[in-house]
């Protein structure tokens, strides 16, 4: 089966989809298209080859501090600036419907390249996610992230973590 990713047009008919996660169907059905017209994130839909909705997944901009988040003196070595651009993977979910089918692959892929091609635009040096709960933390670990230094006294999740765009270059070209 074959996959298209578009950006939300305010044409796409998505009130069929559902995932197993309830905050993420609420967000979806109830304010990502606000955020999305509002410039708060970009919302993208991954489509099967019948236009059906299959998945989601929202990008926008932030930073992260070199001293106080990034993990090791290796990974904070030969970076001249503290504060490092980032473009941020808000949410992605596929349908719940649609197991087996290598969709959140797909998902994952294509926000990495759309983060990438971002980047060649407005330089960030890094893409980030937060992991809601361990399992997810473990998704994200399969693709290459990194858990960022957790702030003092903060709860376990969700787990900011991170995958320098160079890296996320080399994961979709091969």
């Amino acid at each position: 089966m074959s996959f298209r990713t578009i950006k939300y047009d305010g044409k796409i008919n998505f009130t069929s989809f559902i995932c197993s996660e309830q905050v993420l169907n609420d967000y979806l059905h109830s304010r990502a298209k606000d955020e999305h017209e509002n410039k708060f994130c970009v919302l993208y839909f991954l489509l099967d080859t019948n236009d059906e909705v299959v998945g989601f997944y929202v990008l926008n901009n932030g930073s992260i501090s070199r001293d106080e988040q990034l993990p090791t003196a290796k990974a904070r070595r030969n970076l001249k600036y503290n504060s490092l651009g980032t473009v941020h993977i808000g949410r992605l979910a596929r349908h719940k419907d649609k197991v087996g089918l290598k969709i959140g692959q797909h998902l994952m892929y294509s926000a990495l390249t759309t983060a990438i091609e971002a980047s060649n635009i407005s330089a960030a040096w890094a893409i980030t996610v937060d992991a809601k709960k361990a399992d997810v933390e473990k998704y994200y670990q399969s693709f290459g992230f990194v858990p960022l230094k957790q702030i003092p006294d903060s709860p376990e999740y969700p787990k900011p973590m991170y995958m320098k765009t160079t890296d996320a270059q080399v994961i979709v070209q091969n």
